[in-house]
């Protein structure tokens, strides 16, 4: 992934982190939920990149597509986890 977008992308993740583990004004419920829910996105962003870089170089003819097997519960429960609303 190119480093203009890791730098931010780990700043962000590393104040969720921050956030969450804070132990004098821990974060309610709510705030923790949101707090995770940039976690878990923040996560996956570098993975969807990835992805996406992938496919480029498939379509480019510079790497072989190999499939794999994915279960449909693992991948709706990512998809759900990911877009879910805040509350």
């Amino acid at each position: 992934m190119n480093p203009a977008l890791r730098t931010p992308l780990n700043a962000m993740l590393g104040f969720a982190q921050l956030l969450e583990l804070e132990s004098r004004q821990p974060l309610g419920p709510t705030q923790l939920g949101w707090v995770e829910q940039i976690r878990e996105s923040g996560w996956h962003l570098p993975e969807m990149m990835n992805d996406v870089l992938d496919l480029s170089r498939i379509k480019s003819g510079n790497r072989r597509w190999l499939p794999t097997a994915a279960t449909t519960a693992t991948t709706g429960r990512t998809a759900s986890m990911t877009t879910r609303p805040s509350q």
